[in-house]
């Protein structure tokens, strides 16, 4: 199932999984996180990190990890309650599940209401056991006689716990969060790290922490960064609002999201994922792989883009590697065509808007629409000569915008509606 409720809690339960590729977390990613499965990987995960924590770091930190644990326990069984009237034959149940975990669209504020009361009960008692976690967790930070790797541990848990205490209301858990990072790259232990890892040199050598500590350190304080961002995203908090606090190193502060030096160190650590990093594709590889004059941008559902290229779509992965290319169909030799945009609809299916030039002359607009395979399902002419530049799909409407003119087409080509600017 897709809502705010199961993205902010797979990104939440992301901080369990120390690197972003072993196997958890591509389920996690993949999956549906209100399986039975997920919740004995999670726990499983738990309890592990339990094992390994010495006496001093038990008192707090393990008390918050059992409260944690409990909570997430809860919370499954308000997920398999919600998912057993799903399936039930009530309508009005069937209403109460999808208001519950699902969203309409451009929704940024998921409520988990029509719940029956056993399910109410138990979301209220979870609520209660991450209140306690998140406590714990920031009574466990504050001791300064623990490990500096237990302490970002502890902050790891605070915010998981700081989150799913409101999941019915995710924005909610954003400020406090923004104070747990402050407080996290703040700390002396994070800043030295960064400061010598980054300055290297001799200074690195002589570093009172180990190499692969340091970067575990700098990698981990990356990580709850970063989960913290993917949230604001999902809770509808535009990218500028997630300007992460800086991790302070002297004559220089360091953005741990977006400082190039620190996306290096990450890749080392295989978690580059981690790193917001302004990066470019389509200028590596083969010749005919590269983007001559790229018009037009778009995603589909499984991270790939799909890019106009003078008469030809590009597809590359998420990582920018190049997939395939397919060429506009033209029955004409003596008519070219230009790509102008490019957009995808919800079911992956690809909206391209194309100029055409033919010999004698004339010249237009044609929409082609191709299937989520590349296969091409339909096209239709745009009316009038206009010099249309953006195409955007929405609601299986077509929406084409000239710089006086807005027209929307039904996907079939028949016209909506058009607008046009008074001068």
């Amino acid at each position: 199932m897709s809502s705010i409720a199961t993205a902010v809690f797979k990104a939440t339960i992301g901080l369990l999984v120390n690197k972003g590729r072993d196997k958890l977390a591509e389920k996690l990613k993949d999956g549906d996180v209100t399986n039975e499965k997920f919740r004995e990987l999670i726990v499983r995960e738990i309890n592990d990190i339990k094992s390994k924590l010495d006496a001093l770091s038990w008192k707090d930190l393990g008390a918050s990890i059992s409260s944690f644990k409990e909570g997430i326990e809860l919370l499954y069984e308000v997920f398999n309650k919600a998912t057993i009237r799903n399936k039930g034959g009530a309508a009005s149940a069937q209403a109460a599940c999808a208001e519950a975990f699902t969203l309409a669209e451009k929704m940024t504020i998921l409520k988990l209401t029509g719940l029956d009361e056993s399910a109410e009960r138990k979301l209220s008692r979870a609520k209660e056991r991450f209140k306690h976690a998140r406590e714990k967790a920031s009574e466990a930070f504050n001791n300064k006689a623990l490990e500096i790797s237990d302490r970002i541990l502890a902050m790891q848990y605070r915010v998981m716990a700081t989150i799913l205490e409101t999941l019915d209301n995710p924005e909610d858990a954003l400020a406090p969060c923004r104070v747990c990072i402050e407080e996290l790259n703040s700390l002396s232990a994070v800043q030295n790290s960064f400061d010598v890892q980054l300055n290297k040199g001799i200074r690195a050598a002589m570093g009172f922490i180990g190499k692969d500590e340091r970067r575990k350190i700098i990698s981990s304080v990356c990580h709850v960064n970063r989960v913290i961002y993917d949230v604001s995203l999902t809770v509808g908090k535009d990218v500028s609002f997630w300007i992460s606090p800086v991790v302070d190193i002297g004559e220089d502060k360091v953005d741990p999201l977006r400082d190039r030096r620190v996306a290096e160190v990450m890749r080392k650590q295989d978690m580059e994922h981690c790193c917001v990093e302004p990066w470019s594709f389509g200028q590596e590889g083969e010749e005919e792989h590269k983007l001559k004059d790229p018009r037009g941008i778009a995603t589909n559902s499984s991270g790939q883009f799909i890019v106009g290229d003078i008469n030809v779509l590009k597809m590359f992965d998420s990582s920018g590697q190049f997939i395939k290319d397919f060429s506009i169909p033209n029955d004409d030799v003596e008519t070219k065509l230009y790509v102008y945009d490019v957009a995808t609809d919800n079911k992956d299916y690809i909206y391209v808007l194309v100029r055409y030039e033919k010999g004698t002359g004339s010249k237009g607009f044609v929409v082609y629409e191709f299937s989520n395979t590349a296969d091409l399902h339909h096209k239709f002419a745009v009316r009038g000569e206009r010099d249309w530049y953006r195409l955007t799909v929405n609601n299986s409407k077509v929406l084409l915008l000239s710089r006086l003119r807005v027209a929307v087409y039904e996907t079939d080509g028949l016209l909506f509606v058009s607008l046009e600017k008074k001068h």
